[in-house]
C-alpha cells in the first residue's frame, strides 16, 4: 500500500490503530484481538444476512459482509476473509472429527 498524501495516510494509520483498539479491549494480545474480531463479525453476519440456499449464494453473502465489514472498521479486506476462512476451516474439521464413523474419532 502506498499513500502519497500524508493526511490520507494519517487518517488510515489512526482508524487501523482505532479498530485494533476496539477489538483488542485492553488485553494486548494478538490472538485475543483477533477471536474478538472474529466473533464481532459473525454476529455482524447473522444481524445482517440471511444465511440460507446453496454454496455459492453462501459464499457471496459471506463475502459481501466481509466486505461491509471490513470497510466500517477500516481493515484490511484480504486479511480479514483469510482469519474467516481459516476460522470456518477449522470448524469444519473439527465438526467431521466429532463424527463417530470419522477415522479421526477412532
Amino acid at each position: 500500500l502506498f499513500i502519497r498524501s500524508e493526511h490520507e495516510f494519517v487518517d488510515k494509520l489512526r482508524n487501523a490503530a482505532s479498530a485494533r483498539l476496539l477489538f483488542d479491549g485492553g488485553s494486548l494480545s494478538e490472538p485475543l484481538m483477533v477471536r474478538q474480531l472474529f466473533l464481532e463479525w459473525l454476529v455482524q453476519l447473522h444481524q445482517s444476512e440471511w444465511l440460507f440456499g446453496n454454496k455459492e449464494w453462501i459464499l457471496k453473502a459471506r463475502r459481501r459482509h466481509t466486505w461491509n465489514f471490513s470497510h466500517r472498521f477500516s481493515l484490511s479486506r484480504g486479511r480479514m476473509e483469510h482469519v474467516v476462512s481459516h476460522v470456518l476451516d477449522l470448524a469444519l474439521r473439527t465438526y467431521r472429527s466429532c463424527d463417530e464413523r470419522s477415522k479421526a474419532a477412532g
